[in-house]
């Protein structure tokens, strides 16, 4: 097993010491172990889901102990706190997926966010980003959707090239 996991580019975690350390200013956090331990396998699935069972036989069972369902919240909200100590919660991000589990999501420093230019056009940034990502056709509306006008439709194409 490695002592030294890279999360990304911007934070290494030391399995042996529990430390979190951001690599350009050399911050460190010290984690519990079972928070170590979890992030150290979120980090190594590489954006996948773990459940709560796998989270808690990664992070208690192994060693013996019995757990809740609440600590592996309460592990998740420690880790998240480490990440806004160390300012980058911006950078990496635990994702709670409904009835599945937690992923652990890492975005580079050049990524999108970096890149993104704010959206010239007046309409809703809410109706916009529920647009984008939709999966319905134009043509075919979901129950309750409305339909865009053209103008508004226009300038959602002439903005959506800067998401």
């Amino acid at each position: 097993m490695l002592n030294h996991i890279a999360i990304g580019t911007s934070v290494t975690l030391d399995l042996q010491t529990r430390m979190l350390t951001r690599t350009d200013t050399q911050q460190t956090v010290t984690l519990p172990q079972s928070a170590c331990l979890c992030l150290a396998a979120l980090a190594e699935a590489q954006g996948e889901v773990l459940s709560q069972e796998q989270l808690m036989e990664i992070g208690w069972r192994s060693a013996g102990v019995e757990v809740t369902d609440n600590s592996v919240r309460v592990m998740i909200t420690k880790l998240r706190r480490a990440f806004t100590q160390l300012n980058l919660q911006e950078a990496i991000t635990l994702i709670a997926v409904t009835r599945s589990g937690y992923r652990l999501l890492v975005r580079e420093a050049s990524s999108e966010l970096q890149q993104a230019k704010p959206c010239p056009c007046r309409m809703n940034r809410y109706r916009q980003t529920q647009l984008k990502h939709s999966r319905w056709s134009p043509t075919r509306l979901p129950v309750g959707a409305t339909r865009l006008s053209k103008s508004s439709a226009s300038r959602l194409a002439a903005c959506s090239s800067g998401w």
